[in-house]
């Protein structure tokens, strides 16, 4: 059974039907959920918005500083010279995005001392600064000891769901993640 501590937001993830199954989380709130115990089955969800100051930060620290990402003026040149140019202005580094996961797992599920052991996501459509977005997070499996396996994926909030012939439509990233920690998670039973 699914832990029963949950955050309430007037957002359009708390909005939006498709994502009505996950228990929303609050990244700054970690205190409340300290004690929670993870289980195969638990599905979670955040909400998020990705800044231009996050995106320029990253470029700055990680050394991509395409101008895909930080440069607007880029981007308009390239759609007055193209008017099929796939984004609608700057976006998101993926990895950028991707680090909701380990926020996720560091601080609320399973939590503090948490060891994030792998990673496998892929990058489907892009993520825009200014947007909310939903990481949702569902516990698949326990492959070993004191190890739990999550499938987890970033959504457009405004979009997913919304199209009943492409269940897909808004999925920008998903994958697995494993993660260990010894007193949460336990032995295989």
């Amino acid at each position: 059974m699914q832990n029963q501590t949950s955050v309430q937001t007037n957002s359009v993830a708390e909005n939006n039907p498709a994502l009505k199954e996950y228990t929303t989380l609050d990244l700054k709130k970690s205190e409340e959920v300290k004690d929670l115990k993870p289980v195969v089955g638990d599905k979670y969800k955040i909400v998020f918005t990705i800044t231009q100051e996050q995106i320029n930060t990253f470029a700055e620290v990680s050394g991509d500083d395409n101008p895909i990402h930080v440069d607007p003026e880029y981007i308009k040149e390239k759609q007055a010279s193209n008017p099929k140019y796939p984004f609608k202005g700057n976006i998101s580094h993926g990895l950028l995005a991707a680090g909701k996961f380990s926020a996720f797992y560091g601080k609320l599920q399973p939590g503090l001392d948490t060891l994030y052991t792998g990673l496998n996501i892929k990058m489907l459509s892009p993520i825009y600064p200014g947007k909310e977005y939903a990481a949702i997070f569902e516990a698949k499996e326990m492959p070993k000891d004191y190890r739990l396996v999550y499938e987890n994926t970033i959504v457009d909030a405004e979009l997913i769901g919304t199209n009943p012939d492409t269940p897909d439509f808004g999925v920008c990233i998903t994958g697995t993640s494993e993660v260990y920690h010894r007193e949460k998670i336990g032995k295989q039973q």
